[in-house]
């Protein structure tokens, strides 16, 4: 089974967030983690935080604002988790996804220097244009059947793994921390 480790993108008092996702729209979504834990925790809340994921994102524009980040991610958030775990997303949750999917569509063009795709607007509303359409194509493609949440974190992540049977996020945090407590469970009891 492939194993993928995270890779460490920026580090700020002692901690970090790493991209496990295996795409943009995914790496998004798992800026925050242990959702609905005492644990919960948002990597980008801190605005150093913030600067430093849209600069090693990809993401190209003006400076971020946390007030358009949140909406994104819980909009994209709203429809991949429930693919992820097997469910459908609610209509209403595709519908908020499908108006940030046509602006960003509109303001999306070709560069005719790199043959790339642009935006043609610089702001912080067109600044995660590239992650609303990777969502979108996520969920159109072939990759949503690999489309998984990890059960420990929830973090979600593309199993590209040969057998498709890819459990953690990242072995050497969630598994390894799943393990030691079933170990601790099975040895408590058999004491």
């Amino acid at each position: 089974m492939l194993v993928v480790e995270p890779q460490v993108e920026f580090e700020t008092d002692g901690s970090f967030y790493a991209r496990v996702g295996g795409r943009p729209a995914t790496d998004f979504v798992n800026t925050v983690a242990w959702i609905g834990t005492s644990e919960e925790f948002d990597w980008l809340a801190d605005s150093r935080r913030l600067s430093d994921w849209v600069s090693t994102s990809g993401a190209d524009g003006a400076r971020a604002d946390y007030r358009i980040v949140r909406v994104v991610r819980a909009r994209i958030d709203a429809v991949l988790r429930p693919l992820a775990t097997g469910g459908a997303p609610h209509a209403t949750a595709v519908q908020r996804l499908n108006d940030l999917v046509r602006r960003a569509s509109a303001r999306r063009v070709i560069d005719a220097r790199t043959w790339s795709w642009t935006t043609t607007t610089k702001n912080s509303s067109s600044l995660f244009d590239f992650v609303v359409l990777d969502a979108a194509e996520l969920i159109v493609g072939s990759d949503r059947a690999l489309l998984r949440a990890c059960p420990g974190c929830g973090w979600l992540f593309v199993d590209r793994s040969r057998t498709r049977g890819r459990r953690w996020c990242v072995m050497s945090s969630c598994g390894n921390r799943a393990k030691a407590k079933s170990h601790y469970y099975r040895h408590r009891d058999a004491r």
